[in-house]
C-alpha cells in the first residue's frame, strides 16, 4: 500500500492564514499571490500576497514540519513575545509584525508581516553594502536596548561573566583533552562582571535583511535563539573560530574595531574567542556523539587553531 502523503504546505499555509485574518476581523481578504519558498529545520514558509480593503500586504506563513517537535508551539509564542517587546523599543533596525497563529498538523503555524529586502549574505557578493559593518551595527544596536522586560521570558544571566562560566562547563564535558585544554583558557580569560545585554542569539547573514528603504534598511528575523547574556557571544555566532570571514575577506580584529565604534561597552578579542572555543566545543560534542569521526577531526583541528590564533 502506498504512503499516504499529507496535504502540500501552501494549503496548510492559505487555511492557516484565512484562519488567522478571520480572527482579525478580515473576512473580505483576498489572497492575489501564494508562492512556497523553502525549508528550514522547524518550518516550511510560504509567502503571500493579501489584499485588504483596497491594500496590499506582504506575508510570511511558517509552517511547522513533521520533525517540528512537542515544544514548537511554545517556542513559537516565546519569540513572538521576544519581538514583540523588542519592536515596543523602537530600535534602528525593524523587526517584522506579527499577524497571528494558527493550529496546524504538526504545531502552530506563524502568520507575519514579510522582512523588507535580501538576505546580506546574499548581497554581499554584489557590492551592495559592507556585510561587517552591517552585522557589527546590528549587534550593537540589539545590545544598546533594554531588557528589563526579557530578562522573565527568555535564559537570562545575571552578568557576563556568569554567561561565560556555564558554557565553559559544557565545554569541559566534552571530555576530549583539547576540548579541557580550551575550557582552561577561558577561565584564565574571563568576562569581567558586566551588565549582561540582550543578545540576538544567531546573527548570520541569513537572518538579516537590507534594502533600499530608508525606513526599513535592515530588517532583523528570527529571535528564537534570542538571550540575555555576554555581548561577545553574539559575535562569536558571527566568527566562528574563523581566521577570515564574509566571504573570507575580513578578520575578528575588524569585526571588533567595526562593533566597538557603536558598542555599549567596548569588547576585545579574548572575549570573543572564549565563546568561539566553547561554540566549537558544542560542534565537537555532537560529532563525538554522532560517532562521526571526520567531524571529529575537523572540529578538534579547529579547535586547535583557535587556541593558537590571534585576532588576525
Amino acid at each position: 500500500m502506498a504512503r499516504r502523503r499529507g496535504r502540500p504546505t501552501w494549503a496548510v499555509g492559505k487555511d492557516a492564514l484565512m484562519h488567522v485574518l478571520d480572527g482579525l476581523g478580515h473576512e473580505g481578504a483576498t489572497i492575489s499571490r501564494l508562492d512556497y519558498i523553502g525549508a528550514g529545520l522547524t518550518y516550511r514558509t510560504v509567502k503571500v500576497q493579501v489584499e485588504i480593503e483596497g491594500r496590499t500586504h506582504r506575508l510570511v506563513v511558517r509552517v511547522p514540519g513533521v520533525d517540528a517537535g512537542e515544544s514548537q508551539p511554545e517556542e513559537a509564542r516565546l519569540e513572538s513575545e521576544v519581538r514583540a517587546a523588542v519592536r515596543a523599543q523602537g530600535p534602528p533596525f525593524y523587526v517584522p509584525r506579527l499577524w497571528g497563529f494558527a493550529e496546524v498538523e504538526h504545531g502552530l503555524a506563524v502568520v507575519e508581516e514579510e522582512g523588507l529586502g535580501a538576505p546580506l549574505d546574499g548581497t554581499s557578493r554584489k557590492n551592495l553594502v559592507s556585510p561587517l559593518d552591517v552585522t557589527a551595527q546590528t549587534a550593537a544596536h540589539c545590545h544598546c536596548l533594554d531588557t528589563d522586560h526579557l530578562r522573565d521570558i527568555i535564559e537570562a544571566w545575571p552578568t557576563c561573566r556568569e554567561h561565560a562560566l556555564d558554557l565553559l562547563v559544557d565545554l569541559e564535558v566534552v571530555g576530549e583533552s583539547i576540548a579541557r585544554r580550551a575550557a582552561e583558557w577561558g577561565r584564565a580569560n574571563l568576562p569581567p562582571e558586566d551588565e549582561p545585554r540582550l543578545l540576538h542569539g544567531d546573527l548570520l547573514g541569513q537572518n538579516i535583511l537590507v534594502s533600499d528603504d530608508p525606513t526599513r534598511s535592515v530588517t532583523l528575523i528570527d529571535w528564537g535563539e534570542a538571550c540575555v547574556g555576554d555581548p561577545a557571544y553574539d559575535l562569536a555566532c558571527v566568527s566562528r573560530g574563523n581566521h577570515r570571514f564574509f566571504d573570507g575577506r575580513r578578520s575578528l580584529a575588524e569585526l571588533l574595531l567595526a562593533y566597538n565604534v557603536f558598542a555599549p561597552t567596548p569588547l576585545d578579542w579574548k572575549r570573543v574567542r572564549l565563546y568561539e572555543l566553547c561554540i566549537i566545543g558544542d560542534w565537537l560534542f555532537e560529532a563525538i556523539d554522532d560517532d562521526d569521526d571526520a567531524l571529529v577531526d575537523r572540529y578538534t583541528k579547529k579547535l586547535e587553531r583557535a587556541l593558537r590564533a590571534g585576532p588576525e
